[in-house]
């Protein structure tokens, strides 16, 4: 009896061939890929892990590292704050009050030390492009980070004939003194002085792994 279906053979071995020209064609397009964006990938894999190691030595935290950015590194603490410079200042504040011609005084100094430098909530950000090798760093805007009072000194502490001194009124008058060291530190070259030294330790953190780093302030 005759074969019903005497073309299936010729039919089975063309499918056969179109196979093996779609697999040698994902194949070349894969080494190509490798040989182009795929080992520029891997050598900024391998940058990024020399970062790593460079930060968590000058710096002992680590960062989050982006390639393209894609992370490829997760910073290893949610929040962290790095002090880079501190300041001293010696205040002082006269505050009074009168009333019906009754004056009461209360005048107080102290010295105030203030640190300066950066919270790193929002994690700080390192991109690397794979096809240039360039490292782009956005940093946060630096901040006062803490300001501590020390050396308190009452330099005058009066009551008026009728017009009392109450401790609100001296709990007042450390406030306004803390508000004016405050405006004393940021009106100073403080914030800038934070800049300067954390851009500093980032060179150092950087240095062997990139020759220069673009430094950037926050976005948005």
């Amino acid at each position: 009896m005759p074969d019903p279906y005497p073309l299936e053979p010729k039919k089975r071995g063309c499918l056969g061939w179109v196979l093996l020209v779609l697999l040698a064609v994902i194949v070349a397009a894969a080494l190509v890929f490798w040989r182009g964006l795929g080992s520029d990938w891997w050598k900024a894999f391998q940058q990024a892990r020399e970062l790593k190691a460079k930060w968590e030595k000058v710096l002992n935290f680590t960062p989050e590292i982006q390639i393209d950015s894609r992370v490829v590194i997760a910073a290893n603490v949610p929040k962290f704050e790095v002090v880079t410079v501190q300041k001293q200042a010696v205040l002082r504040h006269a505050w009074s009050h009168s009333w019906l011609h009754s004056t009461k005084t209360f005048d107080i100094e102290a010295t105030f030390t203030a640190q300066a430098g950066y919270d790193f909530g929002n994690f700080l950000h390192i991109n690397i492009d794979s096809r240039t090798g360039h490292i782009s760093i956005q940093l946060p805007p630096p901040k006062i980070l803490s300001i501590g009072m020390s050396d308190i000194k009452i330099l005058t502490d009066e009551d008026g004939l009728w017009n009392r001194l109450t401790p609100e009124d001296r709990r007042e008058a450390f406030q306004e003194l803390e508000k004016e060291a405050r405006k004393n530190f940021e009106a100073s070259d403080l914030l800038e002085a934070a800049r300067t030294e954390m851009e500093k330790r980032v060179r150092q953190a950087t240095e062997g792994v990139t020759p220069s780093p673009a430094l950037e302030g926050p976005k948005g």
